[in-house]
């Protein structure tokens, strides 16, 4: 079993949860080209925020490439998904429960959202 501080851990789930809030910004961009009539708005606020994501998951990525840490997906079924957390060529699996997974994306995706609107008031004034 790996000895792995709070900090890596939190790395280490950013890992997995970033990816999954992009693919969903995604989503719903794409959603908006197609559903709204004046989708440019939209679009520009998810590209927005997709930026916001893939500077918050760089830094991830840099962090984890510095303290010789990976995470893969390894297993994923209607309840649980496994990861593969790699540190300092030790390996350790852990079970996620997918309903837990989607709640944290919408918690992080919310925060992503709230410190946007945080910028954009501040930058009002």
């Amino acid at each position: 079993m790996i000895n792995l501080t709070s900090e890596e851990r939190d790395q280490l789930e950013q890992g997995i949860y970033l990816p999954m809030i992009l693919s969903l910004l995604e989503r719903n961009k794409k959603l908006a080209e197609f559903h709204f009539k004046i989708s440019e708005p939209f679009v520009a606020f998810f590209d927005s925020i997709s930026k916001d994501v893939q500077a918050k998951l760089h830094e991830v990525h840099r962090y984890m490439k510095r303290h010789r840490m990976k995470v893969s997906e390894v297993e994923r079924d209607d309840l649980f998904t496994i990861y593969s957390f790699q540190v300092r060529g030790y390996e350790e699996r852990h079970s996620y429960f997918n309903f837990h997974m989607r709640n944290e994306v919408q918690r992080q995706l919310t925060m992503f959202l709230l410190e946007k609107e945080q910028s954009n008031e501040n930058e009002n004034k």
